[in-house]
């Protein structure tokens, strides 16, 4: 008790003692806190008077101008490879419209919507494009009904027949207005309400027949072209291969001959496994039978639109040659992806790659897949990508 005694007589002392050197402490650190405060302010009042932008307004508008025009030339090199991306499929598209059931009105314009380019890329979309609104105009098909009746890139869409656009952003927003001008162009004329540069005006279109479909370029170092069943995807690493048009469009022709022939709603409806059971019975039957459908339509698909028929042969002798291993396992093997397992007979007869070889392929698209049926939202690589 003597000494528990002794300890609790000096508790009230050691605990004075103690507050004194926090309250100290605490004056102390008071002090510090302040003295860094004002040193702030003084930074943020001189920043003031002297002119120079607060860094929480820099990353609005304080993209150094190299850096701008740098990302700006990248768009306007990714714009000519949409443009043309765009013509050859327009072309094969109004060209062949008789041999798709479902042809639509089409008035030959490429759109692309603001809110696809996102982060760093926004700033100098839209001073390059200069959009006044969610979709514009990318590029318009040359002596195509928009051109005729005075449609020009960079116009920004604001009403269909009247009827403002939704409140859809992005991939969305260029699907519905694709899909509202097709509907409009059913009675025969479009009334556009364009915007340019501040100025509005109104334009009235005459459309063409045309088959389905959109065509996209996806920002990647993969060589690949295919589809979804509703939108044709080529990759720029793809465009970079091959600098003539026509075996791009051999390319193109083969992958819309699928969209064109609605194999995946086909194949679907047929309920054809195209899983761990592809290749057995129906499965395999059905979709060997869906690609050779799409080798034999894509020859007329060329022929009627002023491409050499024998362009895709042409493709796997030159370009597909000086491909490396990996590009021609995996354009290959994209090949195949399209209609499932049961095409690896076919697209190894018809590239002279083992089957093996093209199996590589497939492990190497999982890898690195390019995203399927929708615009790309960001565009954040260089042009050209790596090859």
């Amino acid at each position: 008790m003597g000494s528990y005694w002794r300890i609790s007589a000096y508790t009230p002392r050691l605990n004075e003692w103690l507050a004194e050197k926090f309250r100290a402490c605490q004056n102390g650190f008071s002090k510090w806190v302040g003295a860094v405060a004002g040193l702030c302010q003084l930074l943020m009042l001189t920043c003031l008077l002297s002119g120079v932008a607060w860094p929480i307004a820099a990353s609005a508008h304080g993209t150094p101008p190299d850096d701008l025009q740098a990302r700006q030339a990248q768009l306007v090199g990714l714009r000519d490879a949409d443009a043309r991306t765009a013509r050859i499929f327009w072309r094969i598209a109004t060209r062949n419209e008789a041999l798709c059931e479902n042809a639509r009105p089409a008035i030959g314009v490429l759109f692309h919507a603001r809110s696809s380019y996102e982060g760093e890329y926004a700033l100098a979309a839209q001073q390059l494009f200069g959009f006044a609104g969610e979709v514009a105009a990318e590029a318009v098909m040359p002596d195509g009904p928009a051109d005729r009746a005075g449609v020009k890139a960079d116009d920004t869409l604001l009403q269909i027949d009247g009827q403002p656009l939704g409140g859809a952003t992005g991939p969305v927003a260029v699907a519905a207005a694709d899909a509202a001008i097709s509907t409009a162009g059913t009675d025969g004329s479009v009334r556009l309400t364009l915007s340019h540069e501040g100025a509005e005006r109104k334009v009235s279109v005459v459309p063409q027949m045309a088959c389905p479909g959109r065509v996209e370029v996806t920002v990647s170092a993969s060589r690949e072209a295919s589809t979804d069943g509703n939108v044709v995807q080529v990759s720029t690493a793809m465009l970079n291969s091959v600098p003539d048009d026509s075996l791009l469009a051999a390319v193109i022709a083969h992958e819309y001959s699928h969209l064109i022939l609605r194999h995946p709603d086909r194949l679907t409806a047929a309920h054809v496994d195209r899983g761990l059971l592809a290749s057995f019975g129906k499965n395999r039957r059905l979709i060997r039978r869906t690609e050779k459908e799409a080798d034999e339509l894509s020859v007329y698909l060329l022929l009627n639109a002023g491409y050499s028929p024998m362009a895709a042969g042409t493709f796997w002798r030159t370009v597909g040659r000086k491909l490396d291993e990996r590009g021609r396992r995996m354009l290959a093997a994209a090949e195949v992806r399209t209609a499932g397992w049961g095409g690896l007979v076919v697209v190894s007869r018809i590239t002279g790659l083992a089957r093996s070889t093209i199996n590589r392929g497939e492990d190497d698209l999982e890898a690195a897949p390019l995203p399927r049926g929708q615009v790309r939202r960001e565009r954040r690589c260089s042009w050209p990508p790596p090859s």
